[in-house]
């Protein structure tokens, strides 16, 4: 999950810098909205998919040196070499950290919350309709701002003109659903608010609403006269997030997008260009080559003993010793709550004092005793798998320790909630319980 942050954090930054030095310099207003809401859903989904290429387009690159590979991924080997009270400490940390991003992104969903009811639940009284919009007069806000079909405007407007120039800037915004814009940047912001250039990028959206409404206005309104009606609206600057306000943006910027001159060939060149590095940049995250990964992780193999992404596949007691499988993993009626559960894992009989062995290679993480579980074994077998042994009658391994496949780390019993002598084995996948198939094996 880290990792996963990490990829749509840096892939954010790298698409935003692009726009940020090439693309927000030149009058392509449309192709910047269409570029950065791409940028959003690029981040999301890019860190979670992976296609594979021919390690031989790489095969002079320094990751070909085994003995590199070795030492940049050695934390692999050590890390399971730690001492428990070091995982401990690692472990509270881990947690502190999510609680902290959690607690952070609560925050900010109140906060988007509060401001969709401020737009939808404040003082105000509707008026006519305008440009196909619903006029929405405000008592206690002097700021004319859009959100959908909504524009919101002082009360003094009952009475008095609102300037066609305003109105129709703010109708730009609202056909061209520029707040659902500023909704889905507010969303992608409360998940990935860790990153600075998450922020930078939800300003950069709104910026560009404002470059887009204003290239259409002085299509139909004369520029100098248009101009003077931004400064005419100055001071008004109290507007909810989500909205779309005339006044958002500061004059100096706007005025510099109004007096560039858009000329056609540079623009094609400069999103040409825009493009080719935002192409590479993907492809960078995307692929990875199948057969230099292959290498690495035996090289990985062959120094540490641990296999990165190995499936343990050995049995949890000898073929010949299991007499029963009488429970498997799945939906199951719990035989001591009467509840209907998921059953973590598979149960396995034999007669007492049958060994229990180690699945696969790999350290053990824990070895104590539960209420449910009761003494109980779990092993880290690499990255991806662990195991767990519960039930236990005795544990002959230690946490810290490295085992082997097929050495023996207990013996069977009945501790803990059980209703008589047998082993319950789980395997997990990233920590989540998967079928291990002893059935299937037995």
């Amino acid at each position: 999950m880290i990792l996963y942050f990490l990829k749509a954090a840096l892939i954010c930054s790298g698409l935003y810098l692009i726009y940020k030095l090439i693309l927000s310099n030149i009058a392509s207003f449309k192709f910047n909205r269409f570029y950065l809401l791409a940028t959003l859903l690029v981040s999301i989904l890019l860190p979670s998919i992976s296609f594979d290429y021919p390690a031989s387009l790489v095969e002079n690159s320094i990751f070909m040196d085994g003995s590199k590979i070795i030492s940049d991924v050695s934390a692999i080997g050590s890390k399971f070499e730690k001492s428990p009270i070091l995982q401990q400490n690692e472990n509270n940390a881990s947690s502190i950290f999510l609680l902290g991003y959690l607690c952070i992104c609560i925050l900010l969903s109140f906060r988007l919350i509060h401001n969709s009811r401020r737009l939808l639940s404040q003082d105000v009284q509707k008026g006519d309709k305008l440009n196909g919009m619903q006029l929405i007069f405000q008592k206690k806000n002097e700021t004319i701002f859009s959100f959908f079909n909504r524009l919101y405007v002082p009360a003094k407007y009952k009475t008095d003109s609102i300037d066609e120039a305003v109105l129709l800037h703010e109708s730009i915004h609202s056909k061209q659903l520029h707040s659902l814009d500023n909704v889905l940047s507010e969303i992608y912001l409360i998940v990935f608010w860790f990153n600075p250039f998450a922020w930078l990028l939800k300003k950069s959206i709104k910026s560009n609403h404002e470059y887009l409404a204003d290239a259409e206005v002085v299509q139909n309104t004369e520029q100098t006269t248009y101009m003077q009606t931004i400064l005419n609206h100055l001071k008004e600057s109290n507007h909810p997030i989500l909205s779309s306000s005339f006044s958002y943006l500061s004059i100096k910027k706007r005025f510099n997008m109004l007096q560039k001159k858009k000329s056609r060939l540079q623009q094609t060149s400069t999103i040409t260009f825009s493009i080719i590095l935002s192409l590479s940049l993907i492809c960078l995250f995307a692929f990875k080559p199948a057969e230099l990964n292959q290498k690495i992780e035996h090289q990985i193999t062959a120094q540490t003993g641990f296999h990165l992404h190995k499936k343990p596949s050995g049995l949890p007691i000898n073929f010949n010793a299991i007499t029963k499988v009488p429970s498997s993993f799945g939906m199951r009626i719990h035989p001591i709550t009467k509840e209907r559960t998921l059953h973590r894992g598979d149960d396995l009989t034999a007669k007492e004092g049958t060994s229990i062995l180690a699945t696969d290679k790999g350290k053990v993480i824990k070895a104590q005793f539960s209420k449910n579980y009761g003494n109980h074994i779990i092993i880290q077998h690499n990255m991806k798998f662990k195991t767990l042994y519960a039930h236990l009658k005795s544990m002959n391994v230690k946490v810290g320790e490295t085992v082997e496949l097929g050495q023996t780390i207990g013996i069977i019993g009945n501790t803990g909630r059980s209703m008589g002598t047998h082993l319950h084995y789980e395997l997990h996948e990233f920590d989540k319980p998967i079928d291990p198939k002893t059935k299937t094996a037995h």
